[in-house]
């Protein structure tokens, strides 16, 4: 026989052969095997190799390696039939020849037979147990889902076997395919674990029958192929639910290599201390283990086998036989079988390390699994536990996902986090341990990472080295780099993950995130629609879209929730519905509405289970909390009764977050142990002596989150869309609850929170300490509109802490609060713990949030409660959700206080007002003066008001743990122009007019017509000019409708907008176009965005502002009003408080009946009818100061000319003022219909162009009054904001805001375990209301006073007589009798009242009167009011008219259970989209002869309790000027 033959050096050559010989046919079958190996991948028809076999198979017919080979060839050229042929053949032969009843089981599973493929593995594997490619291939099939029953694989089995029998027979005879007949059945783990426990018993020996008859022993090459069978054996237990009985199997299947007894946490122990040792330490014990984080760079982390394996050069024990086949004498590698297993074993290994480690990373996220998990040997999973498996893991097998996996968990790992580390092996670096457990470099040491993400930032790049092409590291090194702040290389790093797969969607949806904060949002939307054709269902790519599609106002496809949408072309549809109709729902906003209410419903489930697995941990918090460590409290039983009905419920329906019912319990149970803190320490009568310090930490010890409960899941959407948004009261405030959990979680499970809770500050003894937290105190928003109020404050009475959270950025904002506040603290580059830590030893009473769920917010300090009292205000127009905000700074419009959580609960509570008696226009005069000290220095250019009496109206009750009502903006005024006043405002360019008012308006106007000739120079001189200046995205598309209506009615008007951003210029003039036409769009006209002091300038150029109703003009509007220009608003909705900020703001300045709008339709007609009614005129010079008087100046300013002359004070050259000449007389001009056009002024004259009408008349009264508007009277409204925080800290000190105190109360709403006074209080609990004195009530109501003794300022009470409703008067200011104070009262012009001083920092200004104070209670037959700066209580009814003795539910929901707020979150019906519930049967408080044993009262205390720990921790603090 002639063959050809490939020799070594790759020629070919023909060798003469007798194949009848054994030896040459097996040289001739090995030389096939060569050939097959070489072609497995590309065979190819016109290979020798089938004729080589076939020959053999001819001379040895019975050959069965042969045949084998032959059918494998075969079935890679994809012939099944002769495959199926030469199997059959084999078995003819040898019925028990497993390799081919494994064969024909594959051969007809290409062929779709399963039933029957599975039927020969299963004969296969009875056979012999340990071949190792049958049992994979069963396993594989039952977990896949096809295949048969064990009945029907028996019936395949006998046609297949007659099949064998044909074959025999007549192996030439064609056979006829069946069809294929497989169906999709569901995975079959449990039969699939059957075979793997019946492989296992017959090639592993039984550890507990060792008598008995026991396997040989496996050849050690079959480790990997063993590894494997126990590794399935553990992902089908995972499977069917028994993650501890998974965990086994993957361990047993690491001691394979690691030795017997050795398993993954031992592992993990020695590669945490053999690392540490190899810095030169001793071994480490527990303590010092116990959370510690090691980071290792990548060369490091291939080194780990080296370290823990060292005796065995590296190699896992197990495979150290299997290695040492792998080298020669010499040490060498050899190539081969061994080699190539025990690469197989060491990636086997590796896999498993992950999917341990995977398994452990899932169950840290649901303790009660993680507990299972641990079992009798207790390993808790921890985030320290699973870097030294990645670490393993990647050593054995260097591979670009374990980086990409090893990067993502590196780049969570907090820098905080405890950490330990050893030096690079090429370069000895000199460690140090400092006190705190950590391991750092040495000063002298080269600079070393030391931090997660600068690690994974390491591991990515080592990825990408082992696979330059892979998307996923791209991908997650580009979102690392985003959060870094490196934006242009992020974006880089998305392009090329979308370059190596233009189908990844995660990586076109971060690219689109990316390029839309580089500021390009239209270029944004590509990648969004990309992300989102490729998967639909993608919520993070379809809230990117819409909203960046809203940015740039391109509503084409936005649809809508409700009658208003808009189509995919672009159309404004509205649909008429009836009262019961079902809202529409439609296009990208519809879509946006779903996935928000899938989120949060989804959300809901967070926690459940956690109560019943740490009850005891949960009741030992209640018990030192609320308890008073009093076993026996009569509020026990309905304490254990809330903790029943979280472990036993069981309906699958109940939607009640109870890990966000358990953060809440946490933290106001933290909250008031900081409290109970406080009255040990510094009270004079403690309810027990002294005690040591241990016992005091004991006692306020922090009350520690659930271990291993998971992070909540937070809503796509983020707090601050909602703005624009069409959701619902119920989804925007759940969208920031759920936010405000995820900070607490990830604050309180913080490793740095001390083992108590913080020490609160001393009692204030003169000053007040208030801290201001915010990263925007440089050229913001928040600086243009704040920048006085920090100096403003009154430094006699307040001590002023600024924390500035990001670096200064040289503008005159940031240079004016640092150099004007008494203490301002750059902290931008601090860590969380060290601002907290700065705030406590700073002893802050109250700390202010002025970030909220903006840029650059750092919440986590508040949700540390490092102060008492923390109070949200100004930087975030909405609700936080959050246990960590306990007050809220607004006013009565822009948060109604029927909207506000606290009201609502205590709907049934009665309300008062503290208010300010008497105080005369001296004491105003020395707030504005020198009383005012800090305010003396601002300098501010506004006058304070003469109506100088202020009043906090307290409404009912704080306190929120559920998620807060809508509820958090800056109160209306505030606005500060310091710096941005026109030099001319103050007419010193005409110091002989300056005395008129009039003439004043008169130059006001000129200034402002030559300022719109500049910028418009081609406009007719009738034109209106309507404008907007917000950014675009919060134009929606109805209210854009309202504004080309509005131009269509005014012919005669331009709308005036920015190009804010630039892109959305032609999305908004298209839209315009196809919406009123081209007559219309043309007058739809766009100017870029101007400097701040230019944007306040040029906004007096404009005739009327109309406001966004969506969200409001903010800052803006501010900035509108104090140029002169009104404003046009429509408060929207009432549970949104970014759409009644423009109405706020417009009342406070005393036109708000003119510039507030109820409706669309009004807001429309308004617009049109101002339009309307303006009119202009040329007046000549000389008449205007006949008709007003002033014939008798001359015009020093006039300059002679021939043409038209108008004197005009504008910003053109560098400040310099003078006249301008027109050539000519202007065009004649168009007047609205019914209005003559005035006689034209003849040439050569100075005229003044001057306007008339209702518009015209409302701009000049807010222009000439804006001196005297309480919206711009920063001073005024300081004072007023410090009696709201003095008003919280005072409630905190007394403990009248803390509810639980109600807990068991009687019928009049006292309890037995308090003082009498202190439970009055505690019933009258609300928000605070700081009003101005023409709101007021008389200042004659009887009252009752609240003091509190000097030596400790623990507040005291004293009942009045003729005290209206058991009211409690809470004075402000001290006893201005001119007496010294005595340690037991206050001596009046009556005499002395016992037990009574003043409240330390509530004191009067400096420079107030001494008066006379006294009361109905305390002077009989006088009703002297209040002088300086006391106050008294009387009811007050509600400005919805809603007293508050009327039980009415709340417009939230029914009184204790108000629709989400008080209730568990999600049990509202979700289909009430928020609505009001029906009021309910269950009071607030139990009758006095109520029993707790008792079904009926049992459950209505136990749901009231609940609806205690869940309702809001939240009042608001109303500034109603």
């Amino acid at each position: 026989m002639v063959v050809q033959v490939q020799l070594a050096d790759g020629k070919n050559q023909q060798l003469v052969i007798d194949a009848r010989e054994e030896e040459w046919r097996d040289q001739l079958l090995s030389y096939a095997h060569m050939l097959y190996a070489s072609e497995a991948a590309n065979p190819s028809p016109t290979s020798p190799l089938i004729p080589i076999l076939q020959t053999i198979s001819t001379i040895h017919k019975s050959h069965l390696p042969t045949l084998l080979l032959l059918a494998c060839v075969y079935y890679t050229q994809r012939n099944y039939k002769m495959s199926l042929h030469y199997n059959h053949l084999i078995l003819t032969k040898d019925p028990n020849y497993v390799e081919a009843m494994s064969n024909i089981g594959t051969t007809l599973r290409s062929m779709g037979r399963q039933p029957e493929a599975e039927s020969w593995w299963w004969k296969a594997v009875r056979l012999r147990p340990g071949y190792w490619d049958a049992v994979e291939n069963l396993i594989g099939v039952l977990c896949s889902g096809y295949g048969a029953t064990e009945t029907q694989a028996q019936a395949s089995a006998e046609t297949s076997a007659d099949e064998t029998s044909a074959a025999g027979a007549n192996p030439s005879k064609p056979k006829v395919d069946k069809p294929a007949t497989t169906t999709q059945q569901p995975p079959r783990y449990k039969e699939a674990l059957k075979i793997c426990e019946f492989v296992e018993a017959n090639v592993l020996p039984d550890p507990t029958d060792p008598t008995g008859e026991q396997p040989p022993p496996l050849p050690i090459q079959h480790t990997p192929r063993l590894q494997n069978l126990l590794y399935a054996k553990g992902n089908l237990k995972y499977a069917l639910g028994d993650i501890a009985g998974a965990r086994r199997e993957y361990e047993r299947s690491l001691e394979i290599v690691f030795g017997p007894g050795i398993g993954a946490m031992q592992v993990v122990n020695e590669i945490m201390c053999l690392t540490r040792m190899a810095a030169g330490y001793s071994r480490p014990n527990a303590a010092q283990l116990e959370g510690a984080m090691l980071l290792l760079r990548p060369e490091e982390a291939l080194q780990v086998t080296q370290v823990i394996f060292r005796e065995n050069g590296g190699v896992l024990p197990g495979l150290a036989a299997l290695a040492a086949s792998c080298t020669d004498a010499a040490g060498n590698p050899v190539g081969g079988v061994s080699s190539t297993l025990w690469q197989q074993a060491n990636q086997t290994t590796s896999t498993i390390l992950l999917t341990l480690a995977k398994l452990y990373q899932d169950v840290m996220d649901q303790p009660a699994k993680a507990k299972e998990l641990a079992g009798t040997d207790n390993y808790v999973p921890t985030m320290s536990m699973l870097l030294p498996l990645y670490y393993l893991s990647l050593a054995l097998n260097p591979s670009p996902s374990t980086c990409n996996n090893l990067g993502i968990l590196l780049s969570s790992i907090p820098p905080t986090a405890k950490i330990f580390s050893y030096p690079p092996v090429v370069q000895r670096m000199q460690l140090e341990l400092q006190s705190n457990g950590l391991v750092v470099p040495a000063p002298v040491a080269p600079a070393y990472p030391m931090t997660g993400q600068a690690l994974a930032l390491q591991f990515y790049n080592y990825g990408l080295q082992l696979d330059p092409r892979h998307p996923h590291l791209y991908t997650n090194l580009g979102s690392l780099l985003k959060d870094m702040g490196q934006l242009n290389e992020a974006v880089a790093m998305y392009e090329k993950a979308v370059e190596c797969n233009p189908k990844f969607d995660v990586a076109l949806a971060n690219l689109g995130n990316a390029v839309k904060d580089l500021g390009k949002v239209q270029e944004s939307i590509q990648w969004y629609l990309r992300a989102v054709e490729i998967n639909p269902n993608f919520s993070e790519a379809v809230c990117g879209l819409v909203n960046a599609l809203g940015g740039v106002c391109d509503w084409r496809g936005r649809g809508g929730v409700g009658p208003v949408s808009v189509t995919i072309e672009g159309q404004l549809m509205v649909t008429k519905l009836s009262p019961t109709d079902k809202q529409p729902v439609s296009g990208w906003m519809g879509r946006v509405s779903e996935i928000v209410e899938k989120q949060l419903m989804e959300g809901a489930v967070w926690g459940m289970g956690l109560v019943r697995v740490f009850r005891q941990q949960l009741w030992q918090v209640i018990l030192r909390a609320f308890l008073d460590m009093n076993s026996h409290h009569p509020d026990c039983q309905l304490w254990q009764s809330r903790l029943d009905f979280w472990c036993n419920r069981s309906d699958a329906k109940d939607r009640r977050n109870e890990g966000g019912w358990i953060i809440r319990l946490l933290e106001r149970a933290s909250r008031r142990l900081q409290r109970r803190w406080y009255l040990e320490k510094y009270g004079t009568s403690p309810k027990r002596p002294r005690r040591p310090s241990a016992e005091l930490a004991e006692q306020f010890q922090r009350p520690m989150l659930p271990h291993g409960m998971s992070a909540p899941p937070v809503p796509t959407v983020l707090p601050f869309h909602t703005f624009t948004y069409p959701l619902s009261a119920r989804q925007i405030r759940l969208i920031s609850h759920r936010n405000a959990l995820r900070i607490s979680h990830g604050t309180l499970g913080s490793h740095w929170l001390p083992a108590t809770v913080y020490p609160p500050p001393a009692p204030p003894t003169s000053r007040l300490k208030i801290g201001y937290v915010s990263s925007d105190f440089n050229n913001h928003p928040l600086s243009h509109l704040m920048q006085s109020v920090f100096g403003m404050h009154d430094k006699n009475r307040f001590e002023i802490f600024c924390y500035a959270t990001t670096p200064a950025d040289q503008t005159p904002y940031r240079a004016k609060i640092q150099s004007e506040v008494e203490h301002f603290v750059e902290v931008s580059t601090w860590s969380n713990q060290a601002i907290v830590e700065r705030v406590v030893a700073d002893g802050i009473h109250v700390l202010v949030n002025l970030n909220g769920y903006t840029k650059g917010a750092r919440n986590e300090v508040f949700a540390a409660r490092p102060c008492p009292v923390q109070v949200s205000f100004m930087g975030f127009a909405g609700t936080l959700g959050a246990g960590w905000c306990d007050w809220i700074v607004a006013d009565p419009i822009v948060c109604p206080p029927e909207m506000v959580s606290g009201v609502a609960w205590k709907r049934k509570q009665r309300s008062f007002i503290i208010e300010n008696a008497a105080s005369s226009s001296k004491e105003e005069s020395t707030l504005s003066g020198s009383g005012s000290g800090s305010g003396s220095g601002s300098g501010s250019k506004r006058r304070s008001s003469t109506k100088t009496e202020r009043e906090i109206k307290s409404e009912p009750s704080i306190g929120k743990i559920s998620s807060p009502s809508i509820g958090s903006l800056s109160q209306h005024a505030l606005s500060d122009f310091e710096g941005d006043v026109d030099p001319e405002d103050a007419s010193e360019d005409w110091p002989h007019l300056a005395m008129s008012s009039e003439w004043s308006w008169v130059l006001e106007q000129d200034r402002r017509w030559q300022m719109r000739k500049e910028l418009f120079p081609g406009l007719a001189e009738n034109t209106v000019i309507f404008a907007n200046f917000n950014q675009l995205y919060k134009i929606d598309p109805q209210i854009f409708k309202v504004w080309l209506q509005i131009l269509a009615k005014v012919p005669n008007a331009i709308l005036w907008l920015l190009r804010f951003p630039a892109a959305g210029e032609p999305h908004l003039l298209r839209t315009a176009n196809e919406w009123a036409g081209p007559s219309v769009a043309s007058r739809v006209i766009f100017t870029d965005v101007a400097p701040k002091q230019i944007h306040i300038h040029r906004g007096r150029i404009a005739d009327l502002f109309l406001d966004t109703p969506e969200c409001n003009a903010h800052t803006t509007a501010a900035d509108i009003l104090w140029s002169g220009t009104p404003i046009l608003t429509f408060p929207k909705y009432s549970h949104k408080m970014c759409s009644r900020v423009g109405a706020s703001i417009a009342y406070a300045t005393g036109h708000g009946h003119e510039m507030v709008v109820n409706s669309e339709e009004e807001y429309e007609e308004r617009a049109v009818k101002f339009a309307q009614g303006c009119r202009w005129e040329y007046v000549a010079d000389n008449t205007l100061k006949q008709k007003l008087g002033l014939a008798g100046h001359s015009q020093v300013m006039s300059t002679p000319g021939a043409g038209l002359v108008q004197p005009f004070h504008g910003l053109s050259v560098n400040g310099v003022t003078g006249m301008t000449t027109v050539g000519q007389m202007p065009q004649p001009l168009m007047y609205p219909s019914g209005v003559q056009p005035m006689a034209a002024v003849p040439q050569q004259s100075v005229v003044h162009w001057m306007g008339h009408g209702p518009l015209m008349d409302l701009r000049r009264a807010l222009w000439e009054n804006r001196d005297q508007s309480l919206l711009f009277d920063t001073l005024r409204w300081t004072r007023n904001l410090e009696k709201g925080l003095c008003e919280a800290w005072r409630r905190w000190e007394t403990g009248q805001e803390f509810d639980e105190l109600l807990e068991g109360a009687t019928s009049d709403g006292r309890r037995s375990s308090v003082n009498k006074h202190q439970g009055s209080m505690a019933a009258h609990n609300g928000n605070i209301v700081v009003q101005h004195d023409s709101d007021s009530m008389t200042a004659t109501t009887s009252t009752s006073l609240l003091a509190r003794a000097s030596t400790n300022g623990i507040g005291k009470v004293l009942s009045s007589n003729g005290a209206q409703g058991s009211a409690v008067a809470e004075p402000l200011g001290p006893g201005s009798s001119g007496q010294p104070h005595t340690e037991d009262g206050i001596k009046t012009a009556s005499g002395s009242v016992s037990g009574l001083i003043p409240t330390h920092p509530l004191s009067a200004p400096s420079g107030a009167s001494n008066e006379t104070l006294s009361s109905s209670g305390m002077t009989q037959g006088h009703s002297t009011p209040y002088q300086g700066s006391s106050y008294k209580l009387s009811s007050f009814k509600l400005s919805n008219g809603l007293n508050s003795n009327v039980d009415k539910p709340s417009s939230n929901g029914s009184e204790g259970t108000f629709g989400g707020y008080g209730m568990p979150e999600g049990q509202i019906d979700p289909g009430q989209q928020g609505e009001p519930r029906r009021s309910s049967s269950i009071h607030l408080h139990g009758g006095a002869g109520g029993s707790a044993g008792g079904s009926g009262a049992t459950k209505s205390k136990v749901e009231r309790l609940d609806q205690q720990i869940r309702r809001p921790d939240l009042g608001c603090i109303f500034v109603c000027d």
